[in-house]
């Protein structure tokens, strides 16, 4: 089993949108972090600016971040996070996927906001299951607008960005020919992408409490979670006697 994990600090990359642009400044040159390198070289850098890549999110500067599915990998997780800080905002986030690297074959997984409240932080967070080696994922993250310099920088001292590759033997085997099952935590939703097993939820406090659970006759395509409080759970999906849990932050 080989994991890869990666933080790369939000304070380089305020050095990044505030002063430069580095190699993140478009998908063709994104920041390779593989576990080793945690900071990018801010010397002799340019202006950062929106890359333009379609589809977008936002119109702000972006900085690409890239990384290369392992051989006996099939679990991919990123994370965002901040812890409370003194600085509410909005800025956008967008998970691109290159089959075997491939940017002619470049789609979108997903787009989505990341908010952070002042006094509390904020936390977003994607599974993606059955990933097959040699697939690269671009996490594109978008500067937060409407801030003034020293509330970004802050915001950037409060918050980091993880990847991490792995071997879950919990999953099943698929060749590369099936889609992979997918799930999405959101500010107020859970989505799937590509389940046809999984029909029945169920969802527990952190103490083992359930606290939401519904039964279904369709496969579950989303799951309406604005009404939990913040905290972590473990969601739990069956069907016909098969299971996964998966744990999330609810913020």
């Amino acid at each position: 089993m080989r994991k890869i994990t990666f933080i790369f600090t939000m304070a380089a990359m305020f050095a990044i949108f505030s002063s430069y642009s580095q190699d993140g400044n478009t998908i063709n040159d994104p920041i390779d972090l593989d576990g080793s390198t945690t900071t990018p070289d801010l010397l002799n850098l340019g202006p950062a600016t929106n890359s333009g890549l379609e589809p977008m999110c936002s119109t702000a500067p972006d900085i690409f971040f890239k990384h290369i599915i392992s051989a006996g990998d099939n679990k991919f997780i990123f994370e965002i996070r901040t812890i409370a800080v003194a600085v509410s905002s909005t800025s956008s986030f967008q998970l691109l996927k290159a089959t075997n690297g491939d940017l002619n074959t470049l789609q979108e997984s997903y787009c989505a906001n990341y908010n952070v409240e002042s006094g509390v932080g904020g936390v977003s967070q994607g599974i993606i299951e059955n990933v097959i080696q040699g697939d690269v994922y671009y996490l594109r993250v978008f500067k937060p607008t409407g801030l003034t310099d020293a509330q970004l920088r802050a915001l950037a001292d409060a918050s980091t960005i993880s990847m991490v590759s792995s071997y879950d033997s919990t999953l099943s085997f698929e060749s590369p020919e099936q889609n992979a099952f997918k799930l999405i935590v959101k500010r107020n939703s859970i989505e799937f992408h590509n389940n046809v097993d999984y029909k029945n939820f169920s969802v527990y406090a952190i103490d083992g409490k359930q606290v939401m659970s519904q039964k279904t006759n369709e496969s579950l395509k989303s799951i309406d979670i604005s009404m939990l409080d913040r905290g972590i759970f473990i969601l739990r999906v069956e069907n016909d006697g098969a299971s996964q849990a998966h744990k999330f932050v609810k913020n």
